[in-house]
Order: C-alpha cells, then structure tokens, then sequence
C-alpha cells in the first residue's frame, strides 16, 4: 500500500500527492507565522532587555516570566586564518569579555482542566 505522501517520479520530474501538496501549503503558512511572530516577540521582548542592562537590573518577575540579567565573563578569540597561515596559536590569541545579556523564561501556561 503506497504512502499517502510518497513522492512519486516521471523521469527527473517529481510529483506530489494532493495531500502532501496541501500539508506543504500549511507548512509554508505556518512558517510565515512563526517568521512574524518571532520579529513581534524580538520587538517586545527588546526594550526590556536594553531597560534592564542599562538600569542594572538583574532579574524581574511577574505571572507569566522571569527576565534575568547574564553578566558577561571573558573569553578568548583567535585570529583562524592567521593562525592557519603560521601555525601558531597563543601569539593570536585576543581575550575579551562577553556581553552582557538578558534571558527570559516563560511560564508554563496552566490549561483549564
């Protein structure tokens, strides 16, 4: 028994069931959802992580988050292609100190049952 979405062949050309063909079409409509929803999530979400790091704010709290603040510790970047081209690694390395940033969790909904 064929799969209901199994593609099928002609050569080099494909084709696909109606219903595999319709489930892409809501595929692709749900990825544009979650495109939209991700830039109004970053528009909402950014101006209080900037408020938080600019007013040393750590954390905030209320029913349906926790904003916390992530202090930035130092790491070590290299230089890859000069390290490449002479084979060397310490006399490249350049120590920096990361960012501070701003995580956010979210509440698990409670469903009504």
């Amino acid at each position: 028994m064929p799969d209901k979405y199994e593609v099928g062949f002609n050569g080099s050309e494909i084709s696909l069931p109606d219903i595999a063909r319709d489930y892409f079409e809501t595929v692709s409509a749900i990825n544009a959802q979650i495109k939209n929803l991700t830039e109004l999530k970053k528009s909402i979400e950014n101006p209080l992580k900037k408020a938080m790091l600019e007013h040393g704010i750590k954390k905030f709290s209320n029913d349906i988050f926790t904003a916390s603040t992530i202090s930035g510790s130092p790491y070590v970047a290299f230089d890859e292609e000069a390290m490449k081209a002479d084979g060397v690694y310490e006399k490249y390395a350049i120590h920096m100190t990361k960012d501070d940033y701003v995580t956010i969790r979210y509440k698990k909904v409670k469903s009504d049952e």
